[in-house]
């Protein structure tokens, strides 16, 4: 089970409200699958200060490095298409792509690392979206068929079937810059910056 550090770390976190909006159900219950699955030198950081665009959750792992995801629990039923790009486009002709906001917390990170970790800036980087409201299967009914979503795609984009067993498999191959590891020699480094994005909440 791996490491949950960050703000959403038990179950009071649904307690705070009862008006609770959808959104932070899904991050909530995405969290919990995260720690689950992953193995227990993996660290599921939830809503991380990086910059201006803070993220839902990075993961580090020793092996395979950092990952940000973005998390949505939208409904499958409003959403007209599914494109490659990642944007979905509404039934009301709106377009939007989560993809697009996942990038900017990608980039925010490797200049925070660029800037002041520049020993952690050999690893592998990656991002991916968390669909947590529906499933892979639904995606490809809604789209003209799995031939019109490519590899690219679904290596960046996750779905509630799919937080299970397989999700350190999923996270690894979703890389965006692989540079090398070794990043377990570093641990004292990587812990300072796990404070620092935690604002020094930092446990296990």
């Amino acid at each position: 089970m791996a490491k949950l550090v960050g703000e959403v770390n038990n179950d009071s976190f649904l307690s705070k409200s009862q008006n609770i909006v959808k959104g932070q159900i899904g991050e909530f219950e995405t969290g919990k699958l995260l720690c689950k699955y992953l193995p227990e030198d993996c660290y599921v950081i939830a809503h991380p200060t990086i910059g201006k665009y803070d993220p839902d959750f990075i993961i580090y792992s020793p092996k395979w490095g950092f990952r940000i995801i973005e998390v949505k629990n939208w409904s499958i039923d409003p959403i007209k298409n599914i494109h490659n790009d990642g944007s979905m486009e509404w039934k009301n002709n709106e377009i939007t792509n989560p993809l697009y906001q996942v990038k900017l917390h990608y980039q925010e990170l490797i200049e925070l690392i660029q800037s002041n970790y520049p020993s952690l800036i050999n690893t592998s980087f990656g991002y991916l979206v968390v669909h947590y409201g529906f499933s892979r299967h639904e995606v490809l009914r809604k789209s003209s068929g799995s031939e019109s979503l490519s590899e690219q795609f679904w290596k960046h984009h996750l779905f509630s079937d799919q937080l299970n067993e397989s999700l350190e498999h999923s996270l690894q191959k979703a890389f965006k810059s692989k540079r090398g590891f070794g990043l377990s020699q570093r641990k004292a480094e990587i812990e300072k910056f796990i404070n620092r994005i935690t604002n020094n909440k930092l446990y296990s």
